[in-house]
């Protein structure tokens, strides 16, 4: 079963568990949480793998089961995580956009196609031992942040899809929902 990350979580936790049984669970188009995660592996048994993909080069990253982040598909794509100056950031900050240029588009070559995700790259060799660099983490987009300030501190930011970084000072964030959230699905 494929479907967005939202729809599934929705999908977990209003679909009683005797009702399907899928072998295979797999979410792509939005940030899969911890919570969604937790949800959907509750009602079906099966941890949910993560695909991280685009309308312009279809899949980039895929996640494996058992495997935390996902491997980048670097015989497809060439994925560059940057700071708001297209420079190169480190494996465990997060970027501000992706540049990614696809290898196998002949109808509509993208050469550095910019994104604004915000993605951490993850540090260290495959613990699979495959040939891939691995992102640990897809934030979400980093043009649909809000800065808000929050209680005792400073700054805090959250996304639309509520899944807030906490300032460093801070014990708790604000939180924001878009008005296209929708109440009770999570």
């Amino acid at each position: 079963m494929n479907l967005a990350t939202s729809i599934a979580a929705w999908f977990a936790l209003s679909t009683p568990p005797a009702r399907i049984a899928p072998a295979l669970v797999a979410t792509s188009s939005e940030v899969q949480t911890a919570d969604m995660r937790r949800r959907m592996t509750d009602a079906w048994g099966v941890e949910p793998l993560n695909f991280y993909g685009t309308t312009e080069a279809l899949i980039l990253a895929a996640g494996r089961p058992g495997q935390a982040g996902m491997d980048i598909l670097e015989d497809l794509v060439v994925v560059e995580v940057v700071d708001q100056r297209d420079r190169p950031v480190p494996p465990g900050v997060p970027g501000h956009k992706v540049l990614v240029t696809s290898l196998v588009s002949r109808v509509q070559p993208l050469l550095r196609y910019e994104l604004t995700d915000s993605v951490t790259l993850a540090g260290g060799p495959n613990p699979l031992g495959l040939p891939y660099a691995r992102i640990a983490a897809v934030d979400g987009r980093s043009d649909d942040v809000v800065t808000l300030p929050a209680a005792g501190c400073r700054r805090a930011r959250s996304t639309r899809s509520g899944c807030g970084r906490r300032s460093p000072s801070c014990s708790r964030s604000a939180s924001t929902r878009s008005s296209t959230s929708r109440p009770g699905w999570w």
